[in-house]
């Protein structure tokens, strides 16, 4: 290798270096992405992502009803590889297979909602949830399909984080 291509390389992967903590930055901020995956230097400056997930049936009437995720081992196990990918690649992880399950565990129901919060450490020092998800879906005649996705306000979950 001739020191001309060295100097080129050398020059780019410290150009790389440089701009993929913007990257990652981004990927953080816009779409969920757990700041401690890809290799990005923001894993530093957050605790490890936490989260919790509720499953509700919405009945003829319009009626909420909370479904247990240990109603069937399908849904329990599909719900665990969720929040996994969730937590990890936040936004680009597919709810659908969650609700495909829950379909199947629970076929009373023409609609579901799956409901995500992150929970995260606020700028005031507190475990919170910072980012909640309302994923919602329907029966068709083609199966189960994404209804809606919303952004609501996270409600205020306070617990003074330890140490």
């Amino acid at each position: 290798m001739t020191p001309r291509i060295r100097h080129k390389v050398v020059g780019l992967l410290l150009a790389v270096l440089i701009i993929w903590p913007l990257v990652q930055q981004q990927l953080v901020l816009r779409y969920r992405v757990s700041p401690w995956k890809l290799a990005g230097w923001a894993m530093y400056t957050t605790v490890m992502p936490r989260g919790n997930m509720a499953l509700t049936g919405i009945d003829a009437s319009g009626r909420r009803v909370p479904l247990d995720a240990r109603s069937s081992a399908e849904l329990f196990s599909t719900r665990s590889d969720f929040m996994s990918v969730r937590l990890m690649l936040g936004l680009f992880a597919d709810p659908l297979p969650v609700a495909r399950a829950m379909a199947g565990a629970h076929p009373a129901y023409q609609k579901w909602e799956i409901t995500v919060n992150e929970v995260g450490l606020s700028r005031r020092g507190w475990l919170e949830t910072i980012h909640q998800t309302v994923y919602s879906f329907k029966m068709t005649s083609t199966g189960v399909e994404q209804a809606n996705v919303s952004y609501p306000a996270a409600p205020l979950t306070r617990k003074r984080a330890e140490g």
